[in-house]
């Protein structure tokens, strides 16, 4: 259901093979991605950065959908545009790389000129907690925004811009809630063309594998 995929969205848990390979004994398990071939298939590339024509056009598709919708909302443009950036595709397809000041700056100049003049990158960054990367997974607030979870300092940024606090809520409430309703597609997508290349991928020690394996050698009668 939407709801399961969306939880372990949230906390990176998807079924993709990085995961799978924690519960493999056997330690040469091949966690490349299923689809592009050309990296290790853990939640943020599916979600992210895989390149196959699948998530590539998936991708597009659906973050398009959250941009417009908060083109929608009752926002000063320049505001709608610098909480849009947590969604924005590269013409690979991937979502944008914002992991560097250098990188951040580039998509404001590109996407927002407006803002280019008047956003300190490095502040932005560090109000938006973009440069402290935290969890086992390394994840920045930039990946949770990503998710849905837009925190406090977001409210904080849109009254800083000239947005009411209660407008602000509202909006990012609405802007969540899109995300939460959109982004599980994105594995949908993935899973359906996993399976159409590769087959279901199945966990050989799960009870389910294993009965099934004693049953496929089993010559006497069903008891």
């Amino acid at each position: 259901t939407t709801a399961v995929v969306l939880s372990k969205l949230v906390v990176g848990w998807l079924a993709t093979l990085t995961v799978q390979a924690k519960r493999q004994p056997d330690p040469s398990f091949d966690t490349t991605c299923r689809l592009c071939k050309l990296a290790p298939e853990t939640n943020w590339h599916v979600l992210a950065e895989c390149t196959h024509p699948v998530m590539v056009a998936a991708r597009r598709e659906h973050l398009t959908k959250i941009t417009d919708h908060i083109a929608d909302l009752p926002l000063p443009p320049a505001v709608q545009k610098l909480v849009s950036v947590n969604w924005l595709v590269d013409d690979s397809g991937a979502l944008v790389d914002m992991q560097s000041e250098e990188a951040l700056a580039d998509t404001i100049r590109s996407w927002a000129p407006e803002l280019a003049n008047t956003i300190d990158v490095a502040d932005l960054r560090h109000r938006l907690l973009w440069d402290a990367p935290a969890g086992k997974h390394a994840d920045d607030l930039r990946k949770w925004a990503f998710r849905g979870i837009l925190p406090a300092q977001w409210n904080a940024l849109l009254r800083d811009n000239g947005v009411h606090a209660a407008a602000a809520e509202t909006a990012l409430r609405a802007i969540e809630l899109k995300v939460c309703d959109t982004t599980p597609e994105l594995w949908r997508h993935f899973c359906a063309e996993a399976h159409r290349l590769t087959g279901p991928c199945t966990n050989p020690n799960s009870l389910t594998a294993k009965v099934n394996a004693a049953l496929a050698t089993w010559n006497g009668p069903i008891p």
